[in-house]
This record gives structure tokens, sequence and C-alpha cells, in this order.
């Protein structure tokens, strides 16, 4: 049988669904944790994006809250998903199931289309 060549915390996937599969197991691992109904709550607003850094060869999953998030929920959440992840006995992101670099970015600011400010003037 051939080896899955990517899989997120221990699931084999096609990288192109890296960002679903991660926060489906983020939120299956925080089963028994404190603060998952908190939790729960902001990842249903959660927007999480993958890629891959090649210049600095590490995976990253970006993850966006609406603006209406303020800094406590935003560390609330970076303080869970460490929590989380740290209780995984699998690597976030392996590739052969060699344990892949990774980061994971948190922000709830909404980015400034210049181009559509552009086009209403």
């Amino acid at each position: 049988m051939a080896q899955t060549m990517w899989k997120v915390f221990g699931i084999p996937e096609n990288i192109t669904e890296s960002a679903i599969i991660w926060k489906e197991q983020l939120i299956e691992l925080s089963r028994r944790k404190k603060g998952r109904p908190k939790f729960l709550e902001i990842m249903e607003d959660v927007t999480v994006e993958y890629f891959f850094d090649a210049i600095e060869e590490v995976h990253v999953f970006d993850l966006h809250l609406p603006e209406s998030y303020g800094l406590e929920d935003l560390e609330f959440l970076r303080d869970f998903i460490v929590k989380t992840i740290k209780s995984s006995d699998e690597p976030v992101i392996s590739l052969f199931d060699e344990p892949q670099r990774y980061t994971v970015v948190i922000s709830s600011e909404e980015e400034e289309d210049h181009y559509r400010g552009m086009r209403k003037r």
C-alpha cells in the first residue's frame, strides 16, 4: 500500500484540503478542553486559509475573524489553539510522516481594498 504523502494531524489529505482538515481536527481535538464552548463559537466565524511560504519553507494556517472580535478574543483563540495542538500526538502537518514547519496567523483586521476605493472616485 502506498504511503500517503501529506497528513494534517495524522489525517491523510490532498494538500489543497489542508485548511478544512486542520479546522475540523482542531475542533475534534478540543473535545475535553476547558473553554471549548467559546472556542466553538469563535470557530463558527473563522475563515481558515492554507498556503505554503516557499521562501521560508513553512506551512501557514491563516485564521481571519470578523472585526467585531477584539484582542481578548484573539488571545483566547491563540492560547486555546496552542494548548490543543500540544495535546495532539500527531504533527500538525507532515510530509511522508516527517513533521513540517508551520505557523498559525490570527487576525481580525479587514484589508483595505485600494482598487475598490479608486473605482469610487
